[in-house]
């Protein structure tokens, strides 16, 4: 039987899946930027970056088509859990991600 989401909860499933597309759609066309965070929050979703240029208002529609494009290509984003140690050799390289996994607990 599967477990039925409520509707907040599936506005958080959505709002975190949408951060995932904003930082693929942004590694796409700034392949140099580095991910830091990109949670979901109460009105919408965010992605900190690193990046040595910025990102201004005129860039968005740039990005946004991005993600429409992404999206369109029905790619499934799926949470994984992995050990500590294969997250930081996924994101090795990443200093902010490095960061965030070994700070986190150690049975996480």
């Amino acid at each position: 039987m599967e477990k039925k989401i409520d509707k907040n909860e599936k506005i958080k499933i959505v709002r975190h899946s949408l951060a995932h597309v904003l930082a693929k759609a942004i590694m796409q066309l700034y392949p140099k930027t580095k991910l830091t965070i990109g949670p979901a929050i109460d009105d919408g979703f965010y992605y900190d970056i690193d990046l040595d240029e910025s990102i201004l208002p005129e860039n968005f529609s740039t990005i946004e088509k991005k993600m429409k494009e992404i999206i369109n290509k029905g790619e499934e984003f799926k949470r994984v859990v992995v050990s500590r140690e294969k997250a930081l050799e996924i994101f090795k390289g990443n200093e902010f991600k490095e960061e965030l996994i070994r700070e986190l607990p150690e049975n996480e």
